[in-house]
């Protein structure tokens, strides 16, 4: 098997397994038990993890799509002919060994930094390591930590870690 066809192929399994995920949730959900917070008017615990499960099938069929659209066209036209290079796959691997060690540092910050901190500082390195602009990277992680926040705090009404300076959001 080519490198190239090695690369068409590998969206389309991640797509199966994104699939496959979703259906894992879906059904591990069914056991979540109704906490009744006393108003009616809150989604429950539920919609989370039925909503996740249904937006993560929804990223699988668009892989498998999008896979199944440039199954025939030609490395080149696809842009992968150059992209299999021994330096670009070198630093694609030590780019996601970096975001793979970001995340974990990010997980056994959370408690000291808090959410909104923690989330704040490490989005934006993130997104920086997959080299995006650090104005783009932190506007958009302002934007999912209050998108965050609202959804989880107003809306499900679940504590987020406040850490060490105990901010409010």
């Amino acid at each position: 098997m080519s490198d190239s066809s090695l690369g068409k192929d590998r969206s389309g399994s991640l797509g199966y397994v994104l699939i496959v995920f979703a259906l894992i949730v879906f059904y591990f959900s069914k056991d979540i038990r109704e906490l009744g917070f006393g108003n009616n008017s809150d989604p429950g615990p539920k919609l989370f993890p039925i909503g996740l499960s249904v937006l993560i099938a929804l990223g699988g069929a668009i892989e498998i799509y999008r896979n199944w659209k440039v199954k025939g066209q030609p490395a080149e036209a696809i842009g992968l002919a150059d992209e299999n290079s021994a330096l670009d796959v070198k630093s694609k691997q030590l780019r996601a060994g970096a975001l793979m060690g970001l995340f974990f540092v990010y997980i056994l910050a959370m408690p000291y930094l808090g959410f909104t901190l923690g989330t704040l500082v490490f989005a934006t390195a993130m997104m920086m390591l997959l080299r995006i602009s650090w104005k783009m990277a932190l506007s958009v992680s302002v934007a999912l930590t209050l998108v965050v926040n609202l959804l989880f705090g107003m809306l499900f009404h679940v504590p987020l870690p406040r850490g060490i300076l105990g901010l409010l959001f």
